[in-house]
């Protein structure tokens, strides 16, 4: 019996919507391998529980430009959107050096080997 794999993005720290989503991969598809392609925070309000969550139930988490940008590898004045920087600067302050450490290691790409059948 082969995995399925589910895959989202930007949750954008709405943590209600992640955890219905994975609910309803869970009654979907039963148990996954879960992939993040990031933009976990950004406009929600709870980065912190976001991220969280996203840590401990995926399999596979890429960083887009929302997490550079928590992590203080990239500026928000390009995005500026005042709704997204003022996302940006709740996680800021919700989150630890230690996961501010684990974005800037996460990945950017990341390649998958799927096998065709059954």
């Amino acid at each position: 019996m082969s995995k399925k794999i589910a895959i989202i993005s930007d949750v954008r720290g709405n943590y209600s919507a992640l955890i219905q989503i994975l609910q309803e991969i869970e009654d979907s598809w039963g148990k996954c391998i879960l992939v993040s392609l990031g933009s976990m925070v950004g406009e929600g309000s709870k980065p912190l529980e976001t991220i969280v969550e996203i840590q401990k139930k995926f399999h596979h988490i890429l960083k887009s430009d929302s997490e550079k940008i928590l992590a203080g590898e990239i500026s928000t004045r390009p995005y500026g959107s005042p709704r997204f920087a003022q996302g940006m600067k709740l996680a800021q302050k919700k989150c630890s050096k230690n996961i501010l450490d684990w974005l800037k290691e996460l990945p950017t790409q990341r390649s998958l080997k799927l096998k065709s059948g059954s």
